[in-house]
């Protein structure tokens, strides 16, 4: 019966150790996973730094280019053949050149 109680001694030992370096492993492996995020999560911070600078450029350059649309307009003085003007309403103008030549 000693001889049963020394095997089983032996084989608790025997997956103790198993189970310690199951563990280390793991440990490590987590280790490796939480320095990953650490990276991840400031390389996304970085890049959400940047994509706040780009909307920031844009909505400048947006503003930039309204305003110097509005600038060209206000001394675009020349005509344009097609610029849109109020068509004129011939049925009109035909009632007007009869009267006029009566």
């Amino acid at each position: 019966m000693s001889k049963d109680f020394d095997n089983i001694i032996k084989q608790i030992a025997k997956s103790n150790q198993e189970i310690h370096r199951v563990d280390n492993h793991l440990s490590k492996d987590i280790s490796e996973i939480k320095r990953a995020i650490k990276s991840l999560d400031s390389k996304m911070s970085i890049l959400i730094d940047k994509i706040q600078e780009l909307e920031v450029i844009m909505d400048a350059a947006e503003i930039l280019e309204e305003f110097q649309q509005e600038e060209q307009e206000k001394y675009n003085t020349e005509w344009n053949p097609y610029q849109e003007y109020e068509a004129e309403d011939y049925d009109d103008y035909e009632s007007d050149t009869e009267s006029e030549d009566e």
